[in-house]
């Protein structure tokens, strides 16, 4: 294991490491993330992307949506990865002078990342100033009331993992309600709410879905999350904007 894997894996709650890397999925399948995020921006505006981690999923939003885009991640690792796929990485955490530096934007993700952070209110509130007039937040934020996570509960479990919904670096935790009263709290008002499917999940390999063809299976898990998100959500995609 790097130094870095060394320093992000949490000790007593998960006993697989947790790689630094482990977060680099490519492409645009359809109903998760990357998919529901290009559906919210327009071509040809600028982007912040807070927490880019190794790059992945802001190549593809810049490829396919033919954006400016600025990517921000802490861990060097991670920043020197994403710096490799050809757009500008700055190595640190998010300060009231990047607007200075880079000028403001249109839209700034946070994509699986408010769940990191101790206060994600305050970090919500910090990067107003770095939108543009009509500018907006855009965040993919885990459900921790999907079923799989029901289901362990039912029988007393609520075990870390080192990645997904139970990602042992998690240090917040939300449902639909919770994630729009997260928005509102910290003056913005959310437009749109898109769910992702989480057909990648482990979890569905032991369930009848299996049975289903792969090209049919994001389709399917998309419109029981649709009619019932709570337990089907695998993360909740918020699009927001400045309230007033």
């Amino acid at each position: 294991m790097s130094e870095t894997a060394a320093r992000e894996a949490v000790t007593g709650l998960t006993s697989q490491p947790v790689d630094p890397l482990r977060y680099n999925s490519k492409g645009t399948t359809p109903y998760e993330t990357a998919y529901w995020a290009m559906s919210f921006i327009k071509p040809g505006t600028r982007v912040l992307d807070i927490g880019c981690g190794t790059g992945s999923v802001t190549e593809t939003i810049m490829r396919e949506r033919n954006v400016e885009i600025v990517g921000l991640e802490p861990n060097p690792e991670r920043a020197e990865a994403a710096r490799g796929r050809g757009f500008a990485v700055i190595n640190g955490i998010y300060a009231k002078d990047v607007p200075d530096h880079h000028g403001k934007f249109d839209y700034i993700l946070f994509l699986d990342v408010l769940e990191h952070l101790s206060d994600p209110s305050a970090m919500l509130t910090e990067v107003a100033g770095a939108l543009n007039e009509g500018g907006c937040i855009i965040a993919s934020i885990p459900n921790v009331a999907h079923w799989s996570v029901r289901f362990d509960l039912l029988f007393g479990k609520f075990d870390y993992v080192p990645l997904g919904i139970m990602d042992a670096t998690h240090l917040r935790w939300f449902t639909r309600k919770s994630v729009i009263r997260l928005f509102e709290a910290s003056g913005y008002h959310v437009e749109q709410i898109r769910n992702t499917a989480g057909e990648w999940m482990p979890q569905y390999r032991r369930t009848p879905l299996r049975l289903v063809p792969r090209r049919y299976r994001g389709r399917v898990l998309d419109q029981l999350g649709r009619i019932w998100y709570g337990m089907f959500a695998c993360q909740h995609i918020i699009l927001a904007k400045r309230a007033g």
